[in-house]
C-alpha cells in the first residue's frame, strides 16, 4: 500500500509541476513594421521628402519637407497590422494627408494637401 501510495504522490506532483507553467517569460509582440521609414512623396503642387518612427504599438510620427513651402512640419499618424497606414503633416486646414500600405520594407501611397 505504501509503494501505491508513493507512486500516487509522484503522479500528482508531476502533474502539478506540469500544469503550474508559466508564460511570463514570452517576448512582447512587436509590431512589424516598427521602425525608421523614409521616402520622398511628389505631386503638382509640391514635393519634398519624409522620415517618420513606427513604435511597437504601431503610431507614428516624424517630419516631412515641402520643397514648395520650404519648411518642415511634424508627421501623425498611425500603421495597423496589415500595413495600411495614414498621417497628416502640418495643421489639418494646410498641411497634408497621407494613405496607403506598407509590405515588407517598401510602402505606397497617395498624399494630398489639405485646404
Amino acid at each position: 500500500m505504501k509503494k501505491v501510495n508513493l507512486i500516487l504522490c509522484i503522479i500528482l506532483f508531476t502533474v502539478s509541476i506540469i500544469s503550474c507553467s508559466s508564460d511570463d517569460n514570452e517576448a512582447p509582440t512587436s509590431n512589424q513594421f516598427q521602425g525608421t521609414w523614409v521616402g520622398t512623396f511628389s505631386g503638382n503642387d509640391d514635393s519634398g521628402t519624409w522620415n517618420v518612427t513606427v513604435s511597437e504599438t504601431g503610431t507614428k510620427n516624424g517630419t516631412m519637407y515641402s520643397t514648395a513651402f520650404t519648411s518642415s512640419y511634424t508627421v501623425i499618424g498611425s500603421v495597423s497590422a496589415s500595413g495600411d497606414f495614414s498621417a497628416t503633416a502640418g495643421a489639418t486646414s494646410g498641411g497634408a494627408e497621407f494613405v496607403g500600405k506598407l509590405t515588407g520594407n517598401q510602402g505606397e501611397g497617395t498624399w494630398k494637401t489639405l485646404v
